[in-house]
């Protein structure tokens, strides 16, 4: 029944955007040999002008996700103007829809009259209607285990082997956090259609007709006010890091519940970046002063897998996990990309290696010329005999 449903919607949809637009926009809007799936991947841009970089991030997720459904959620007004776009990741086999073409939800009318009344940056207001998006998405064609990622994220796993762990634990939302009272949106898990519409309608609740929390906040808050729903944190810290250092971040704030940040992890062998790694690994400095995690403690390598695809690993002694996402704020997504040449990997690599060094270097430095002031002032301060 719900095959059925889909597929005449989407040839609706298709008939519609033929006459409407261009000939072009046909094929990435359906194609009867990916739907439906067992899960979906949805990227969200509500802007007029599409990133180049999407073509990067959804290749990526392609290439490890072979069965899954990919949408790309955009405005209407983008649609005319990036023919080149859609040509270059039609391979890809990504579904392009309109968010104005799937049904407003209560809730989203809700938010559209907050953000009406205040003066406040587009942005703002694109980055938490993404979710509303989703939830008219999977509302409208019944999806379910669907992931957003966001557009400027690698994605270096094939999700549909762990469905059966967020299954088992009848996880019905999950997402990284950097600290206690900020999530990641990089990356986020919905189980099904009653699960994004508890937190689609929280989110009006909980502005309380004013502008207050961004998308990161929100996230957290409802993770924290929520506490009957089965939210959880997706690994982003290695067990062994309690170990090397307490669960504080720079602004000496404590993990409540330090578990929470390696949840699962002997399960996933693997963690997510909370925003942070991607940073670190195209920069080499840590600037992340709010999260838990600090990945200048760890060495970081590429590695190939079997389908001959690069895949970054974190790792110290003897223990090594691959990093399943790479959030890449610096957008430069195609120096990420799992095909590319080795010797890109190799070279960031040997980068981060020598800005590690150098910093173990400074801080030595550092505490040498501070214990050396201190001693030469212990003497001077010493009374003669």
């Amino acid at each position: 029944m719900i095959k059925t449903i889909l597929f005449s919607r989407l040839f609706l949809i298709k008939i519609s955007f033929i006459f409407l637009f261009t000939s072009h926009f046909a094929y990435t809007i359906t194609n009867p040999n990916i739907l439906p799936q067992d899960y979906s991947i949805v990227f969200v841009y509500l802007g007029d002008k599409l990133p180049s970089y999407l073509e990067y991030s959804i290749a990526q997720a392609r290439l490890f996700n072979k069965e899954s459904n990919i949408f790309l959620l955009i405005s209407a007004s983008a649609l005319r103007t990036h023919e080149d776009l859609f040509n270059k990741i039609s391979q890809y086999q990504p579904i392009i829809l309109p968010c104005e073409e799937l049904e407003k939800s209560n809730a989203h009318q809700a938010f559209d009259a907050i953000y009406e009344k205040h003066s406040v940056n587009p942005y703002w207001k694109y980055s938490i209607d993404r979710f509303f998006c989703i939830h008219e998405l999977m509302q409208q064609y019944q999806l379910s285990d669907v992931f957003q990622v966001e557009c400027d994220v690698m994605v270096y796993l094939n999700l549909k082997h762990y469905l059966p762990l967020l299954h088992e634990n009848h996880t019905q939302m999950a997402l990284p956090f950097q600290n206690d009272y900020i999530a990641s949106a990089s990356f986020t898990y919905f189980s099904n259609v009653s699960a994004i519409e508890k937190f689609v309608t929280f989110i009006p609740k909980k502005q309380r007709g004013q502008m207050l929390e961004v998308d990161m906040h929100l996230l957290a808050s409802y993770r924290n006010e929520m506490t009957y729903e089965k939210i959880e944190h997706l690994p982003t810290i290695t067990q062994d890091f309690i170990r090397r250092s307490i669960l504080k971040n720079q602004r000496g704030e404590v993990a409540s519940q330090p578990w929470h940040y390696w949840n699962h992890i002997e399960d996933w062998n693997s963690i997510f970046d909370n925003d942070g790694i991607g940073s670190f690994l195209n920069s080499g400095i840590w600037t992340f002063n709010q999260a838990f995690f600090d990945p200048s403690l760890y060495k970081f390598s590429w590695e190939k897998d079997e389908g001959n695809r690069l895949i970054p690993f974190i790792s110290h002694d003897n223990l090594k996990y691959r990093i399943n996402t790479l959030h890449i704020a610096s957008k430069n997504l195609n120096d990420y990309y799992s095909l590319r040449k080795p010797s890109v990997a190799i070279q960031q690599s040997a980068k981060q290696e020598t800005v590690s060094q150098a910093k173990t270097l400074q801080a030595t430095i550092s505490y040498v010329k501070k214990h050396h002031h201190k001693k030469n002032a212990s003497r001077k301060n010493r009374p003669s005999r």
